[in-house]
């Protein structure tokens, strides 16, 4: 069975939703908000977690409030995880939502670059894991060498990845597999392409309320459109359709399939206000699979 180690990515958020964002200049907004556990290595493990795949989250915390908050937050939703801890305090985003799902994230306190993870436990956990999902933060670049001696496949997400930004080459040329954003990549097939000539085996691109796209490490090309529903909050959508994938993609499915069941997946994240669907399961997922796409199963 499969045994997913996801290091890296969480935070504790501010969420303000606004109908349209301000303009910049001197004004005093209503609004309505929340504070939640945030971030992608959460987001990828709820979700994980949820749809019954075995899941360990390695992550950072400060010996704070917002960092009791994160470990209670988890513990609650049943996700495994352990915490290595940051000396300047745990990592904060207040994340503004307007109506069209669009989000601007403000980092409040970013985690340090630098990271002392527990050695014994850290190694004993790559030892276990059968795949190992690296998230960008800044101190898990120290462990890509651990990472690839492990001969484990290695995926990544570069989310709104920017063409020439080189804070991503090390994650780039680590991992075995790719998700990316087309937010800032209008030449995303170009960058595709080159990747997979580069030795990867998948890369996976989303856009919004475009759909997805992936290529193949044989260069097949495929397209998947959105599933249309109401949005409520865009928080997670990604790492939901991640989770959404990355499960069918366990399970034996084709590339086609689960960006179906990717698509499925972060449909129902829109649709809560929390990282992932209140009632995602595995069973959940499929029953929405059959729904729209089993029809077509040949």
């Amino acid at each position: 069975m499969a045994q997913v180690f996801i290091i890296g990515g969480v935070s504790w958020d501010t969420i303000v939703y606004v109908s349209e964002f301000p303009q910049p200049v001197a004004q005093t907004l209503f609004a309505s908000g929340q504070e939640t556990l945030g971030s992608t290595g959460a987001g990828k493990a709820l979700a994980l977690t949820k749809l019954a795949i075995p899941t360990t989250l390695q992550a950072v915390l400060g010996n704070d409030e917002w960092g009791r908050k994160i470990e209670n937050s988890l513990a609650q939703q049943g996700v495994n995880a352990y915490f290595d801890y940051d000396a300047t305090g745990t990592e904060r985003h207040v994340n503004l939502m307007n109506q069209h799902g669009e989000r601007i994230s403000l980092f409040t306190h970013a985690s340090a670059s630098e990271i002392a993870v527990q050695p014994v436990q850290f190694k004993e956990l790559l030892r276990e894991a059968t795949h190992i999902v690296l998230n960008i933060m800044a101190y898990t670049k120290a462990l890509i060498p651990q990472l690839q001696a492990s001969g484990k496949p290695i995926w990544t997400d570069l989310h709104d990845y920017q063409a020439g930004n080189a804070y991503h080459e090390a994650f780039i040329s680590a991992a075995n597999y790719i998700f990316v954003s087309s937010d800032r990549l209008p030449n995303y097939r170009e960058y595709m392409q080159q990747w997979i000539q580069d030795g990867k085996k998948l890369v996976v691109c989303t856009h919004g309320a475009n759909g997805a796209t992936a290529i193949d490490e044989e260069g097949n090309w495929y397209e998947q459109a959105v599933i249309t529903t109401e949005i409520v909050d865009t928080n997670g959508a990604g790492d939901s359709f991640f989770a959404g994938f990355f499960s069918a993609y366990l399970a034996g499915k084709d590339i086609a399939t689960s960006l179906q069941y990717g698509t499925i997946c972060g449909a129902l994240a829109v649709s809560s206000l929390n990282l992932t669907a209140n009632d995602l399961s595995a069973e959940r997922l499929e029953q929405h699979w059959q729904q729209h796409f089993g029809i077509n199963e040949s």
